[in-house]
């Protein structure tokens, strides 16, 4: 499953990639482009 909380300006996740595959990495991907 897929854990995420935002409150402010922090945002947190857990979830693990070797169990999500390809849509596990896209959401790294996305998570790791964000503009702040």
């Amino acid at each position: 499953f897929v854990a995420a909380v935002a409150r402010n300006n922090v945002i947190a996740t857990q979830f693990h990639l070797e169990k999500s595959g390809a849509a596990g990495l896209k959401l790294l991907d996305n998570f790791c482009r964000l503009k702040l």
